[in-house]
C-alpha cells in the first residue's frame, strides 16, 4: 500500500488537524466512522436479497465525489485514520515502470508497460489536501439511506 500526498510539502497539517479534532471531537470519532463503514461493508459481503447485493455493488464501486475510505490498511492500528478517508477525486491507471525500467525488468519490445490503479482523494478531516493511493482498495462510506 503506497500513498503519496500531492501537497508540495509533507509537513503534517497540525493546525487543520487540531481544528478538525475540535469540530469532530477527536481522531477517535473518525475511527468510529470508519469502523461503522467497514462493518457495513462486511455485512454486505454475504449472499442475500437483492437490496443486499445492490448495497454491495454500491459500496464497492464508489464514484467521484463519494465519501470513501481506504480498507487495505484500515485494521492497522498505527495508521493515521485521517489519511484514509476523503472525497474521491479520481481513479486512474498509471504505469508501474518508466519505459526504461520496464525494459530493464525484462519487458519485451512493444509489450505494454504494466499499470496499477491509483486512487486520488481529498482528505475531508484534515486540510483538504489531495492524497494518492497505489496498491490499495477503497469502499464508499454510505452517508444516506
Amino acid at each position: 500500500m503506497n500513498h503519496d500526498t500531492m501537497k508540495p510539502n509533507d509537513q503534517p497539517a497540525t493546525a487543520a488537524r487540531a481544528a478538525s479534532n475540535d469540530l469532530l471531537g477527536s481522531a477517535e470519532t473518525v475511527r468510529l466512522l470508519k469502523n461503522a463503514a467497514h462493518q457495513l461493508w462486511r455485512a454486505s459481503l454475504c449472499a442475500g436479497p437483492k437490496h443486499i447485493t445492490d448495497l454491495f455493488e454500491e459500496l464497492r464501486n464508489p464514484q467521484a465525489g463519494d465519501l470513501v475510505m481506504e480498507t487495505t490498511t484500515h485494521l492497522m492500528g498505527k495508521r493515521d485514520p485521517l489519511e484514509g478517508i476523503g472525497r474521491l477525486v479520481s481513479v486512474s491507471r498509471e504505469p508501474i515502470y518508466t519505459p526504461k525500467e520496464w525494459k530493464e525488468a525484462g519487458g519485451k519490445d512493444g509489450a505494454p508497460v504494466p499499470t496499477e490503479r491509483v486512487w486520488t482523494i481529498a482528505l475531508v478531516f484534515d486540510d483538504g489536501r489531495l492524497f494518492r493511493w497505489r496498491n490499495a482498495e477503497f469502499i464508499k462510506v454510505k452517508a444516506d439511506r
